[in-house]
């Protein structure tokens, strides 16, 4: 069972890495009317004016929602630190790293592999050196009220 700092450490990573990752979703967004230009370019048909209006809204929603994800997959691989520090003992840190390393390429590996733009690539892997750097900090900083050096000590 994760350990709520280690849970708690990987939210917070996870919560600013989100953040970091809304605001450049946010500068880099395209104009409602720049989307339907697109989707009517590629040969997709039903695109009215009642559509700008929701186009708009997926698109004010849309860091909002990267930012919940990113939050949601950093407590995920909070518990993953967890499990990595009680495997390996090399320190919470180190472990923070791999943690991240593993965050960096869920993110990136499928954009890779799958022919994403080199700037959904850059933001991905902006995001996942963000959560790595953050948790990292986290682990050798602001550890559980018990410090100790290993999650396997505990036991």
């Amino acid at each position: 069972m994760a350990e709520s700092w280690y849970v708690r450490n990987g939210a917070v990573a996870g919560l600013v890495s989100g953040v970091v990752t809304a605001i450049i979703v946010y500068a880099t967004l395209p104009s409602p009317e720049a989307v339907i230009e697109e989707v009517e370019r590629r040969g997709m048909l039903g695109v009215g004016e009642v559509s700008v209006e929701y186009i708009s809204l997926a698109l004010k929603l849309s860091g909002v929602i990267v930012a919940i994800i990113i939050t949601l997959l950093g407590v995920v691989f909070g518990g993953l630190h967890e499990y990595l520090d009680s495997k390996f003992k090399m320190g919470s840190p180190y472990t923070a790293v791999m943690a991240g390393l593993a965050f960096t390429g869920l993110l990136v590996i499928p954009n890779l592999l799958f022919g994403g733009d080199a700037s959904k690539i850059a933001t991905n892997a902006f995001s996942g050196i963000v959560y790595t750097v953050v948790l990292a900090l986290l682990a050798k900083y602001w550890r559980g009220p018990d410090n100790l050096k290993y999650a396997s000590e505990r036991y």
